[in-house]
């Protein structure tokens, strides 16, 4: 598949999350998206900082966390699902399972470039909402309303260097996937499709495609696919896939009674907040 990439600093990609609606602050240099009312991470998660690097950067009540180049001393961690050894990969090295799924997937659909922004409003709006209405998935949910969809659609697409994948079948546009290449990482940030075509394996078909487009570009070190959720369903879907979960050290700081709060009322959610997790089972 050929797909011009265009590398985006990270004060780049930061504009474009800031563009799409995310609350995004600057200090220090470092850019930073609120995740949660009143909490921080760095819009790219991954690279690590020092504490005098980061200083405080939000006063009360705000919290914020981020990964560690020293971690003799972090309180916590965050946990990643990557890919790397990119330029090793090709359909040949998956496992007889996956390898078939995506042999039939190919043979019913195209993964190819979405470049007809109506298309995206249209067909890709029902794509979305057969996914909303799948998952129930809450993050910025408003997009299933139509003209919020079309508007967002509209922004995404306006950027030059979004990498903008469509998965299309007999009936046309059935799966969208969006990402952007960060200096050396690709940010997986997209992914939804028709509920028919996911039974079809189009999700396993446009994972394969995009890393193969990664593959063939040496720019890209490392595919950076979401955190990890302490081994929910899409976590683990992921990991069948072949990604990586990555722990890094972090340093996280919250107002005392906030923290205490949320241990006692949200164990779960500071379990996750620490990085305590439960290792994934064996793939």
């Amino acid at each position: 598949m050929d797909f011009p990439l265009h590398p985006m600093s990270p004060a780049e990609y930061a504009a474009v999350e800031r563009g799409l609606g995310a609350k995004v602050l600057e200090r220090h240099g470092i850019f930073w998206r609120q995740v949660r009312p009143f909490f921080f991470r760095p819009v790219l998660p991954t690279p690590e900082f020092s504490a005098p690097e980061v200083a405080t950067p939000f006063g009360w009540p705000n919290g914020f966390q981020h990964a560690l180049a020293d971690g003799a001393t972090a309180n916590s961690q965050m946990n990643f699902l990557m890919l790397d050894g990119l330029r090793d990969y090709s359909s040949e090295q998956l496992g007889r399972r996956r390898k078939q799924l995506v042999r039939s997937a190919s043979q019913l659909f195209q993964v190819r470039p979405l470049r007809d922004l109506r298309e995206f409003q249209g067909q890709g709006f029902k794509a979305y909402r057969s996914f909303y209405n799948r998952t129930g998935y809450t993050h910025r949910a408003d997009r299933k309303d139509e003209k919020t969809f079309h508007a967002w659609a509209e922004k995404v697409f306006s950027h030059p260097n979004v990498i903008l994948l469509g998965g299309y079948g007999a009936d046309g546009l059935v799966g969208v996937s969006r990402s952007y290449l960060v200096d050396g990482t690709l940010v997986y940030a997209t992914l939804f499709c028709e509920t028919e075509a996911l039974k079809k394996n189009l999700g396993e078909l446009m994972f394969h495609e995009l890393r193969a487009l990664a593959a063939g570009d040496p720019r890209i070190a490392e595919i950076f696919v979401r955190n990890y959720q302490n081994g929910n369903s899409l976590d683990q879907f992921y990991l069948l896939r072949g990604c990586k979960l990555v722990s890094k050290p972090a340093r996280l700081v919250l107002p005392a009674v906030i923290r205490a709060g949320i241990k006692i009322f949200l164990p779960r959610q500071h379990a996750l907040l620490t990085g305590k997790i439960t290792a994934p089972a064996p793939v």
